[in-house]
C-alpha cells in the first residue's frame, strides 16, 4: 500500500508538470517607434486630434507613444505565444520519458482590426493624351476623348470638350488592416484655410476642385461657371499594392451663367495678370471679380483658378442671387442658374462605359432638347473612358501617378437656355490624370 501511495503521488506530480507544459507562454514585444506612431494615432486620434488635424496639447506625441508602449491602448505591442505540448509519455516503474513539440504564433493588437490609418491626397494634373472614345453602332470612333477632358451633353450639344482644372487637391482618409490589404477610403472632414494651398476635404459641402469653366465658343453669352461640391461623404476602396481604386463621388453642381467667354470664372491675379501656381509652388494675388473682389487669394492652378475666388455672391436686390427666381437671380458675379446632382460613382482607375442602342444614355434624354447621341455626335452609341491604376505600390510620402475615369449622366438645369446650349439632359464623361500621395495623419 505504501508503494502504491508513493506511485500515485509521483503520477499526480507528473500530471501537474505536464499540465504546466501545455500552458502558452506569452512574450510581449514593442513595435518600432515609427510603426507605433501610426498605430498609436489610429487608436487615440478620436480624442487627441483637433478638427484641423493638429494634436491637442494634452496629447503630446511622445506622451501618446509612451501610453501605447505601456499597453494602455494596445496598439504598439506584438505578442508572441509559445506553446509546449507533450507528444509521447512512457512510464517505466517510477520514472518517465517525455518528448515535446514547440510552436509559436505572433499576433499584433490593433483596435477594431485597423492597424494602419493614413491620409490620401489626389491632385489633378494637366490634360494630355487620349483616355477614351465615343463610338457609333458599328464601333466606329466618332470622337476621341482627352485625358483630363470634360465632355457634356447629347448629340446636339454646342459645348466643345474642355479641360478639368489642374492643381486642385482633395484629401481622403484610409483605414487598412495592413499595408498589403485593400484599404477603405472615407471622407476627410478637415476644411482648408482661406487663402492657403491646404488640400480640400471630401465630406458634404467640401469643394470638388476649383471653379469649373465651361466656355461656349458657339454661343458666348451662354458661357457658364460651375461650383462643384460633395453632396455626400466620399467612400470607396484602394489597394496600396497594385494602385487600383474605386470612389463613390456624388456632387452638387451649382451653375452660374456669366457670359464671359474669355474668363468664365473669377481668377487670382497679380499685377493684372492671372497667377500660375502648382501644388509645389502656390501663387498668390487678389481676386479680380466676384464676391471676394480685391481680397487675397492663393492658387495652385496654371491659369489662376482658385476656391478663394468664387462666382456668384448675394448682394442687394436685384442682385440677391436666388436661383431660378426671375428678377432676383442676378448675383455679384453672373446669374444663378441653380444646382443639379451629378453622380460620378464610381470614379475609378479602371474602365468606365455607357452604351445605348438608341443613343439615349440618360433619363429623359431624347426629349426637348435632349437629342440622342453624345457630345455633339448624334450617332454616338457607346462612351468609353479609361482610368489607370497608380504606379504602385503606393508608399507613404511618395507621389504615384494615376488616372480616374467616369461616364455619368447630367440632368437638366432650371434654365432652358443652358439646357439648350449643352443639350441636357444628356451624358457626361471625364478622366482625371493626377497623383496619389499617402501621408501619416
Amino acid at each position: 500500500m505504501r508503494f502504491l501511495t508513493c506511485s500515485h503521488r509521483f503520477l499526480a506530480l507528473l500530471a501537474l508538470l505536464l499540465l504546466l507544459l501545455i500552458i502558452p507562454a506569452a512574450e510581449a514585444k514593442l513595435l518600432p517607434r515609427a510603426e507605433c506612431r501610426v498605430r498609436c494615432l489610429a487608436t487615440l486620434a478620436p480624442s487627441c486630434l483637433k478638427p484641423n488635424g493638429h494634436i491637442r496639447g494634452r496629447c503630446h506625441l511622445p506622451k501618446l507613444i509612451r501610453q501605447c508602449r505601456r499597453g494602455k491602448a494596445g496598439a504598439c505591442v506584438t505578442t508572441t505565444t509559445t506553446t509546449i505540448s507533450p507528444t509521447t509519455t512512457t512510464f517505466v516503474g517510477q520514472t518517465s520519458t517525455t518528448s515535446t513539440t514547440t510552436s509559436s504564433t505572433t499576433t499584433t493588437t490593433c483596435p477594431g482590426g485597423i492597424c494602419v490609418q493614413l491620409n490620401l491626397d489626389f491632385t489633378n494634373g494637366a490634360a494630355t493624351g487620349q483616355c477614351g472614345e465615343a463610338t457609333d453602332g458599328a464601333n466606329g470612333v466618332v470622337k476621341m476623348l482627352t485625358c483630363g477632358g470634360l465632355n457634356i451633353g447629347g448629340g446636339a450639344s454646342t459645348i466643345a470638350e474642355g479641360p478639368t482644372p489642374d492643381g486642385a487637391t482633395n484629401r481622403f482618409s484610409l483605414s487598412c488592416a495592413d499595408l498589403n490589404s485593400v484599404c477603405s477610403l472615407n471622407a476627410n472632414a478637415t476644411p482648408p484655410r482661406v487663402n492657403s494651398a491646404d488640400p480640400d476635404c471630401s465630406t458634404t459641402g467640401c469643394n470638388f476642385g476649383t471653379p469649373l469653366e465651361i466656355p461656349n465658343a458657339n454661343l458666348r453669352n451662354l458661357t457658364t461657371c460651375v461650383l462643384n461640391s460633395f453632396q455626400a461623404p466620399a467612400t470607396g476602396t484602394i489597394s496600396l499594392v497594385d494602385g487600383t481604386s474605386s470612389t463613390n463621388v456624388v456632387l452638387t453642381s451649382d451653375t452660374y451663367l456669366t457670359g464671359n467667354f474669355d474668363e468664365p470664372c473669377p481668377r487670382c491675379r497679380s499685377g493684372g495678370v492671372p497667377v500660375s501656381g502648382s501644388r509645389s509652388s502656390p501663387a498668390t494675388g487678389t481676386c479680380d471679380r466676384g464676391p471676394r473682389t480685391g481680397q487675397p487669394c492663393t492658387s495652385t492652378n496654371s491659369i489662376g483658378l482658385t476656391r478663394d475666388c468664387l462666382t456668384g455672391g448675394a448682394g442687394a436686390p436685384p442682385k440677391d442671387c436666388q436661383a431660378g427666381v426671375m428678377g432676383h437671380d442676378n448675383c455679384i458675379d453672373g446669374t444663378h442658374v441653380g444646382p443639379i446632382t451629378v453622380d460620378l460613382s464610381p470614379l475609378t482607375t479602371g474602365s468606365a462605359s455607357k452604351t445605348a442602342a438608341d443613343g439615349n444614355f440618360c433619363p429623359a434624354q431624347g426629349g426637348t432638347p435632349g437629342t440622342a447621341g453624345c457630345f455633339a455626335q448624334p450617332t454616338c452609341r457607346t462612351i468609353n473612358e479609361n482610368g489607370k491604376p497608380a504606379t504602385g505600390p503606393i508608399a507613404v510620402g511618395t507621389p504615384a501617378s494615376a488616372t480616374l475615369a467616369s461616364v455619368f449622366c447630367i440632368a437638366a438645369t432650371p434654365n432652358g437656355l443652358v439646357n439648350f446650349a449643352a443639350d441636357l439632359p444628356g451624358p457626361g464623361a471625364t478622366s482625371l490624370p493626377g497623383t496619389f500621395l499617402a501621408t501619416n495623419p
